[in-house]
C-alpha cells in the first residue's frame, strides 16, 4: 500500500468513520474510498483535496509525514489512527515514550 492509502485508512479510523461516511463527506462512493485505502485506485490531486476537505484535515495528513507543519487536531487524528494498528506490546511502548516526553 502507498503512503496515501495508509494515511487515509489511519485517518478514517482515527476519526471513527466508515468508508461510506468518508465517501459521503467527500462526495465519493464508499466503494471508491475502499479502493483508495487498498491502493487499488490512484487518486488525482483533486480527489486528494476533496478527501482532505471532507475529513477536515490538512492535506499533509494524507500525503506526507511532515508533523511540524500540522495543527494539533490533525496530529491527534493521525496518532489515534496509528494507535489502532498497534498490538498491546507496542501500545505499552508508546505509553512509555509519551510518559518520558512529558517529563
Amino acid at each position: 500500500m502507498g503512503k496515501f492509502s495508509d494515511n487515509l485508512r489511519r485517518t478514517r479510523k482515527g476519526l471513527a468513520l466508515t468508508q461510506d461516511q468518508v465517501g459521503e463527506a467527500c462526495g465519493l462512493s464508499g466503494k471508491y474510498v475502499g479502493e483508495l485505502e487498498r491502493g487499488e485506485a490512484s487518486p488525482t490531486l483533486e480527489t486528494v483535496e476533496k478527501v482532505a476537505r471532507g475529513l477536515k484535515v490538512d492535506l499533509l495528513v494524507l500525503v506526507g509525514d511532515d508533523a511540524d507543519r500540522l495543527g494539533a487536531a490533525d496530529v491527534r487524528a493521525a496518532i489515534v489512527g496509528a494507535l489502532d494498528e498497534l498490538d498491546g506490546h507496542e501500545l505499552r511502548q508508546v505509553l512509555r515514550m509519551v510518559r518520558l516526553a512529558r517529563r
